[in-house]
């Protein structure tokens, strides 16, 4: 879904997929702001907004072109704006692009392999069980120790699970 997050078949099975997941977390909700981030930043893959990086590129040099040939003062004017604007389109594509290759790159995420598993307070059998989750949970890496993980769930829980337990995604 990261290379493809528009594809209508993708979206269907990891509907269906998250049907048949035992635990049903609910993420902790995000300032709107941020709701918005990620919005824009989903809009394309990394190859789209690298796509759109170029189009716009384009765009302002064909606008520069007409500014510097074409001498009226009405031409000017619609010139130096559209090449305003596609340098503006530029910046936004670049930021798209730097995030979304980020994202796509990233391996912070996991999924829960085993059928139940005891997630611990620290990166040890001894240690003491926190809560457990089962098959097909969704969970984020935040760190590794030896043959541990930890984990933090949507809804901000924070704790340790062997790593033969999970697979990253």
């Amino acid at each position: 879904r990261r290379l493809a997050p528009h594809d209508e078949d993708i979206s269907y099975n990891l509907r269906l997929a998250n049907l048949r997941v035992v635990d049903k977390i609910e993420p902790m909700p995000q300032l709107f702001l941020v709701d918005w981030w990620n919005a824009f930043i989903g809009l394309f893959s990394s190859g789209g907004w690298a796509l759109g990086v170029i189009v716009c590129a384009w765009c302002s040099v064909l606008f520069g072109v007409v500014f510097f040939l074409f001498r009226t003062p009405v031409t000017q004017r619609i010139a130096l704006t559209g090449a305003l604007v596609s340098v503006l389109c530029i910046a936004a594509g670049v930021t798209g692009l730097l995030q979304q290759a980020k994202l796509e790159g990233s391996d912070r995420a996991a999924i829960v392999f085993s059928p139940s598993v005891s997630v611990k307070s620290a990166p040890d059998n001894q240690s003491t069980d926190l809560f457990v989750l089962h098959e097909g949970v969704k969970v984020e890496l935040m760190d590794a120790v030896g043959e541990w993980k930890k984990i933090r769930l949507p809804d901000g829980k924070i704790g340790w699970l062997a790593a033969e337990s999970i697979q990253t995604i």
